[in-house]
C-alpha cells in the first residue's frame, strides 16, 4: 500500500466523523429549542393554575353574602 494512503483514509474519515457531530450538535440544539418551547407553554398555564387556585381560596375566605330579607 502507497505510504500516502493510510493519513488519506485517515483524513477522510475525520473529516466525516467532523461532519456527522456538527449535525448531531444542529438536531440536539433543535431539540432543545422545542423543550424550551414545551417548558415555557407548561410553565405559562402552571402560572394560571396557580392564579386560578388562589383565586378560588381567597373566594372560600371570604364569608357568604348575608340573606336579605
Amino acid at each position: 500500500m502507497a505510504p500516502w494512503i493510510t493519513p488519506a483514509i485517515t483524513v477522510a474519515l475525520f473529516g466525516c466523523l467532523i461532519v456527522a457531530i456538527r449535525n448531531l450538535r444542529r438536531e440536539v440544539r433543535e431539540d432543545i429549542r422545542e423543550v424550551r418551547k414545551d417548558l415555557a407553554e407548561v410553565r405559562d398555564k402552571l402560572s394560571r393554575l396557580e392564579g386560578y387556585i388562589a383565586g378560588r381560596d381567597a373566594r372560600a375566605d371570604d364569608p357568604p353574602p348575608a340573606a336579605a330579607g
